[in-house]
């Protein structure tokens, strides 16, 4: 009998003991929930818009322009090559290998005269949302009046008039830069090697800007030919029929390459728009979206951590420029100076823009040099500072930004888990359909670069 009272009172305690830990487990869950959710309240935080998945006449056209190699000076490279859906949209590399190169993502090798790509080759995902209000490493692409559809670009007052949004002029500018889609190196044959050698010896003798317009008439009639041209070969006759189907009331002596950018560009905010997070949920009130690990990383993530500073609005970057002590060298050994090189303020060296970060754990290496592989090495980045033994330290250190430099000693490595946890948050977790977003052929009949992300 005394057995069993003993066996009783032993359980009794075991119980109690449990729902105690259970009890302040929930607590301590709940306590984060609620944290969390007014935060939201007074930072007013939204669901993400995002473009539907309608299928169009554009879209069509965007998507095999951005497949198809044809863009390139040897036709040996497409957009989709550096934003590859297996790696996130992005290329795995820490700088991309663009013309000349072979393979794809980690087995991309350089060719005999490639010329490095100088940055990390960012994602594409929800570029087109409104509070984009740059884009590149160093916003050469700026909007200045989105009312008014007003522009910076590196054309100036050639930027085609035809262009819908700073998306769409984003997509002109990797066709004419050496290192991603454009080569000096002529591999072509008949007409086309005579007018790509011509080019290459007048990017020497006009303006940028006038290169790249006169560049880019180049590639309009490798697509679809002149208009005074009547024995149209099979690709060009294909490509009209797609632009005709894309844009009704087309007349090709109008057609610049605007057209281009647009159809590219709205093909990106279809298919690298993030639907279905975890984080989303949440702020619509679904506070069992998160787990554990998720909501202490969130409240650390916009409370002591402080990464909200920067990463901020839906798609959680401010779209400013910032230093974080990384000096790295381009392929000419010159440093790369970021922002700096737009602006040519001094107070904007070794400033680059704060990335996005939805979908950030599926786009690794980080940094604009990729330097950092890891997202734990990323996070630990930011509370670094510039090297003390480089030379230039001082220069460096005057445009360091100060972003979490007061946290440094209260971030654990539980803390920079529990931060992954919640990025982990941010990943689209849509079954996306790939049939739709990869095409089965492009009219040059060129090879498709077509990794599949394994969700």
């Amino acid at each position: 009998m005394i057995v069993y009272l003993q066996y009783f009172i032993i359980s009794l305690i075991l119980v109690f003991s449990f729902n105690c830990y259970s009890f302040q487990k929930y607590s301590d869950r709940q306590d984060n929930i609620n944290w969390l959710n007014q935060y939201i309240d007074n930072a007013e935080i939204t669901p993400l818009r995002s473009e539907p998945f309608i299928l169009t006449d554009k879209y069509y056209l965007g998507q095999v322009l951005f497949f198809d190699p044809i863009l390139s000076t040897n036709k040996d490279i497409s957009c989709a090559t550096c934003h590859l859906m297996a790696r996130g949209a992005s290329d795995a590399l820490s700088k991309s290998i663009g013309t000349g190169g072979s393979n794809l993502a980690e087995k991309r090798v350089k060719g005999s005269n490639h010329i490095d790509h100088n940055r990390n080759s960012q994602a594409l995902w929800n570029l087109d949302n409104n509070e984009a209000r740059n884009l590149f490493w160093d916003g050469r692409i700026e909007v200045l009046d989105p009312l008014n559809d007003v522009y910076r670009t590196p054309l100036n007052e050639l930027l085609p008039k035809s262009i819908e949004n700073a998306l769409a002029a984003q997509a002109l500018f990797p066709i004419v830069n050496k290192g991603e889609m454009f080569s000096d190196d002529c591999k072509l044959e008949g007409r086309e090697l005579d007018v790509c050698l011509r080019l290459v010896k007048l990017s020497n003798l006009v303006d940028r800007p006038s290169w790249i317009s006169i560049y880019h008439s180049m590639i309009i009639d490798r697509l679809i030919g002149t208009i005074s041209n009547d024995k149209l070969n099979p690709i060009q006759k294909e490509y009209r029929s797609i632009f005709k189907k894309a844009y009704k009331n087309l007349d090709f002596n109008d057609l610049d390459f605007g057209y281009i950018g647009n159809a590219i560009a709205h093909f990106e905010e279809v298919a690298f728009a993030t639907r279905n997070t975890a984080w989303d949920k949440f702020v619509k009130g679904q506070g069992n979206s998160l787990n554990d690990s998720e909501l202490i990383g969130g409240r650390l993530f916009f409370g002591v951590a402080g990464c909200v500073s920067c990463h901020n609005s839906s798609v959680f970057s401010d779209f400013n420029f910032h230093s974080l002590g990384i000096v790295s060298t381009k392929e000419n050994k010159l440093l790369d100076k970021g922002r700096a090189e737009v602006t040519k303020l001094k107070t904007d060296i070794f400033k680059f823009r704060t990335p996005l970060l939805r979908n950030v754990t599926l786009t690794s290496p980080y940094m604009h040099d990729g330097s950092e592989k890891t997202l734990e090495e990323a996070i630990i980045r930011h509370y670094k500072g510039c090297s003390k033994v480089s030379k230039e330290y001082q220069l460096c250190h005057s445009t360091l930004s100060k972003v979490g430099q007061n946290h440094k000693q209260s971030l654990t490595s539980e803390d920079i888990q529990n931060l992954i946890s919640f990025l982990t948050a941010l990943e689209d977790k849509a079954e996306k359909n790939w049939i739709d977003i990869i095409p089965n052929k492009i009219p040059s009949g060129l090879k498709i670069d077509k990794l599949i992300w394994n969700h």
